[in-house]
């Protein structure tokens, strides 16, 4: 199937800034391969082609298949070995909110996945509606367990640590008060005791419409911790914040979101605050220039302060 690594290099060509195995020799020796690695997957695996279009994300090319007469997904990542994070994720949610992972290639970093609607994001659906079933999908994922992951607690503690240093920097782009809030409510965060599931790159692209009955929203690409299930509030907010007018309305998506997954508001708060001063920061030290002044919007939402006067 050796058209599929030319189908995918003319998709990822059209925008190569969300690729990013096009930035090194060893991802484009990848994309070359595509083709003779899918065939790879379909023999062991006894697959075929679907029809359905072939997407990506910045390091995983995803191909429709099917095994029989079900419906599958091939997820071919890159770097191979960045198949072992998901794969762990996937295993410990074992379907309970997320894709069900039907089978793994570690050497060549395939997963074999139930296939979702990609064509149905959650990003699709008007923000109000998006935001409730966004919420609703964290209390699904918050699933007990006692893996042994990282932690949003120790998150929380290495954000605190970043801002305290940031204090005696000459170039933080962070105004002193919005510094002074985050730091704040990371520190409040401390050492929890929950042992909750949580995606932690839960946004609206990331969530799919299933073919199950009964399960509307299915999360993809899980990235797992240990801790907070209300960590995953803050990206529900800056991903989509440009369709917020104003304070009133992104704290309405805020209420939103904890309402429809019955979560803490005072911990969300303080993870919303935390994290997108977090991403602010790392979004302005690489150049990023819409994302942080969404992230500014945010926190002066959340904070019901102005950043600026």
């Amino acid at each position: 199937m050796q058209q599929l690594a030319r189908a995918v290099r003319t998709l990822l060509d059209a925008d190569p800034t969300t690729f990013a195995g096009l930035t090194t020799p060893e991802g484009r020796a990848w994309i070359g391969r595509l083709g003779q690695l899918f065939d790879d997957a379909a023999a062991h695996w006894g697959l075929a082609a679907d029809d359905g279009p072939i997407l990506h994300g910045y390091s995983a090319v995803v191909v429709p298949a099917r095994r029989g007469a079900t419906r599958v997904a091939v997820k071919l990542v890159c770097p191979p070995h960045a198949v072992d994070d998901e794969a762990a994720g996937l295993s410990a949610w074992a379907g309970v909110g997320t894709a069900r992972l039907l089978d793994v290639d570690h050497f060549r970093g395939i997963l074999l996945e139930e296939r979702l609607d990609a064509s149905r994001p959650l990003s699709a659906k008007p923000l109000g509606d998006a935001a409730r079933a966004a919420g609703a999908l964290i209390a699904t994922l918050a699933v007990k367990s006692e893996a042994a992951m990282p932690t949003t607690y120790a998150h929380a503690a290495a954000i605190a640590a970043t801002l305290d240093g940031e204090r005696s920097s000459a170039t933080c782009p962070l105004p002193a008060a919005v510094l002074e809030a985050a730091l704040q409510a990371a520190r409040q965060l401390g050492a929890g005791a929950r042992r909750s599931l949580v995606h932690a790159d839960l946004h609206y692209d990331n969530i799919l419409a299933s073919y199950r009955p009964g399960s509307p929203w299915i999360a993809i690409d899980p990235k797992p911790l240990i801790g907070d299930p209300e960590r995953s509030v803050a990206e529900l907010l800056w991903t989509r914040a440009d369709e917020m007018e104003d304070d009133d309305a992104i704290r309405t998506v805020f209420d939103a979101v904890v309402a429809g997954g019955g979560l803490d508001e005072v911990v969300a708060r303080r993870w919303t605050i935390a994290r997108t001063a977090e991403y602010w920061l790392w979004g302005s030290r690489r150049g990023l220039t819409e994302d942080p002044r969404r992230c500014e919007r945010v926190i002066r939402a959340m904070v019901r302060d102005p950043v600026h006067r």
